[in-house]
């Protein structure tokens, strides 16, 4: 969770950005910690707040839902900014064993905040390996996360062009965004992935 160690690391990186109006600051990547735990969240992300604003630094700040950045309920209203409308909620709509099996649970656990507030998806990919696949409807389901995605009018970042395992382009010679094509089942060892669906995003 957000805490003085995250602030002391701001203090030294927001004055380095803070005169470049095309850095977007996401304060800390996946909060583990859940619902009950709101309060602490919003303790740790306000000084982080602040003291970015103590440090002149009038960048957008994303901040990150709880349940490592999937769940959003009831937690923007916990913040404030003294510089106005430069707040947003950061999620990570990853599928997970018991996380986002269907449009209900996104809808519970982003979609409602989306509705009401400033979100973008800051990470997301679906992939046969790295617990992000159940069974053999991954494909279909991410079809259907990505236009529920586009229903809420939500930028997205895809990850990760730089990781190996990622998988958004088929190779790093000639760029060319995964599919669903060879695709058979979880950890079937296929370069598959969500490349394609984020290259068309928000026409899919």
């Amino acid at each position: 969770m957000p805490n003085a160690s995250t602030v002391r690391a701001w203090h030294t990186l927001a004055p380095k950005l803070a005169n470049d109006k095309g850095v977007l600051m996401e304060i800390y990547n996946e909060p583990c910690k859940g619902s009950p735990d709101r309060s602490i969240w919003a303790s740790g992300m306000q000084a982080a707040i602040d003291g970015i604003r103590h440090d002149g630094a009038n960048n957008i700040l994303l901040l990150d839902g709880l349940n490592y950045a999937r769940s959003m309920t009831d937690l923007f209203p916990m913040v404030h900014d003294v510089v106005r409308d430069r707040l947003a909620l950061a999620v990570h709509p990853y599928f997970a064993k018991g996380w986002f099996a269907s449009d209900k649970d996104w809808e519970r656990q982003f979609g409602a905040e989306a509705r009401k507030y400033p979100m973008i998806a800051t990470e997301w990919n679906s992939l046969p390996s790295g617990g992000t696949c159940e069974n053999a409807d991954m494909p279909a389901t991410a079809l259907a996360m990505i236009r529920y995605l586009q229903s809420l009018r939500l930028g997205i970042v895809g990850w990760g062009i730089d990781s190996n395992s990622g998988h958004l382009v088929k190779d790093h010679e000639h760029f060319e965004p995964t599919d669903y094509s060879t695709f058979k089942a979880c950890n079937d060892g296929s370069i598959s992935g969500g490349g394609k669906l984020l290259a068309n995003y928000p026409n899919n």
